[in-house]
């Protein structure tokens, strides 16, 4: 009778995909005639706790977007900020840390800012590119002409070509992955890596990196580093290269300006000039102005809400949100991790921010037969279980978790 019910459960799913998907490329936008944004010419977003957004443009300053409205502005007239060409923005520990252009690098706590330049502080240029932190705290950031440096909170270490290994004095990208090693981007020199000793540079000429423009960085759930070119998009894991551009994927532009994984473990490409691109593991899916009514495919920024709502960053359009699934309670990919995948057999499950009791998986095939079934046990990642499919068939499956009230599916492909 469980299975009778799961499977029932799957079949109304599949209706309700369906008929919901047919409002899945619809975009809301937000621009300066609906909503006052401030510019419509956006360099990068990002969602924020309670589902604000922040948002910086190339001649406005930056503004945070709540509820469809502007709720708050910092620019040249009504802050610290001397540059309005805003660039780059992260959240850590209850700071707002933003770059911009040539003015400098901003930290506001609540109603304070402070303002570090390269002649009030040793911050090694004023034009910040991108801002993350690592493991332990530090605040580390990518410069243009002074390299990368990272910051306490009261004092910065430069790391440039002077006094490191790393490839490039311009860095427009910075990413740190599970193992606390760093990544940079670089312009004109490709990616450099460093593990806190060492460092290792990746180009053209010595690795099959598209191209030595790197403009964003991104860690995948299994560690893989993904990095948007100018050349398309690269994967490196261990020594192992994969490269997905126009000629040889669904890619729908080569000049990629941000990757970004959602919850679900799909990446999600800004391509300017070919809109946004979403990939699977298997599958490109692309929305642009063609597909749907995004009003331009001039796409520099993305990031996610806490409801799995994209936003979109245009280049002179303005904002852009929608939800990639349309779907609500019976909700396809959320939360759930699946790697590798494709798989030759064996699949590792994580549910992350669950708490509740041990969530049940199932897994059917494509007929909607049951093929498997396990529970997940909590770990320090989530809930998780491991999945052995080698004795199935390859083909295409559908995990089905069920946790609380809830059941969420994931897909599955089994390749040998």
């Amino acid at each position: 009778m469980k299975m009778k019910t799961t499977f029932l459960t799957l079949v109304v799913f599949a209706f309700t995909l369906c008929s919901e998907l047919k409002a899945q490329n619809t975009w809301t936008i937000y621009n300066s005639s609906n909503a006052n944004l401030p510019s419509n010419t956006l360099w990068y977003v990002k969602a924020m706790q309670s589902d604000t957004m922040i948002v910086s443009t190339w001649g406005a300053g930056f503004f945070k977007f709540l509820n469809g409205n502007v709720v708050e502005t910092w620019n040249i007239t009504n802050s610290s900020i001397t540059n309005n060409q805003a660039t780059a923005i992260h959240y850590f520990n209850g700071k707002l840390y933003l770059g911009t252009e040539n003015g400098g690098f901003y930290v506001v706590d609540g109603s304070s800012m402070v303002r570090y330049t390269a002649t009030n502080s040793k911050i090694p240029s004023n034009i910040i590119y991108s801002i993350t932190n690592d493991s332990t705290g530090l605040i580390w950031l990518a410069t243009r002409f002074g390299g990368v440096c990272s910051f306490n909170d009261t004092t910065f270490t430069t790391y440039n070509t002077g006094n490191s290994g790393i490839g490039n004095n311009i860095n427009y990208s910075v990413a740190v992955d599970q193992n606390n090693v760093k990544w940079f981007g670089s312009g004109y020199n490709g990616l450099s890596r460093f593990d806190n000793f060492v460092w290792s540079n990746y180009t053209t000429s010595n690795s099959p990196i598209p191209d030595n423009d790197v403009y964003s960085l991104a860690v995948a759930p299994d560690n893989a580093i993904w990095m948007g070119t100018n050349g398309g998009v690269a994967r490196l894991l261990g020594t192992s290269w994969t490269v997905y551009n126009t000629s040889n994927s669904g890619l729908p532009a080569n000049y990629i300006r941000q990757v970004k994984f959602d919850a679900a473990g799909n990446l999600w490409v800004a391509a300017y000039g070919g809109g946004v691109a979403k990939f699977d593991g298997t599958v490109w899916t692309t929305f642009s102005s063609t597909n749907s009514n995004l009003p331009s495919n001039n796409v520099f920024s993305l990031d996610f809400d806490s409801q799995g709502r994209i936003w979109v960053a245009l280049y002179g359009e303005g904002l852009a949100t929608m939800n990639p699934t349309g779907l609500s309670d019976l909700q396809l990919n959320a939360g759930i991790h699946v790697f590798p995948n494709p798989s030759a057999g064996i699949f590792d499950l994580i549910l992350a921010g669950y708490s509740g009791s041990e969530p049940e998986v199932r897994v059917f095939d494509s007929k909607g037969s049951l093929v498997a079934d396990s529970q997940m046990a909590l770990s320090d990642f989530g809930h998780k279980c491991r999945l052995d499919l080698s004795h199935l068939s390859d083909g295409i499956y559908s995990a089905v978790v069920t946790h609380g009230s809830k059941t969420v599916y994931q897909k599955m492909v089994l390749s040998r």
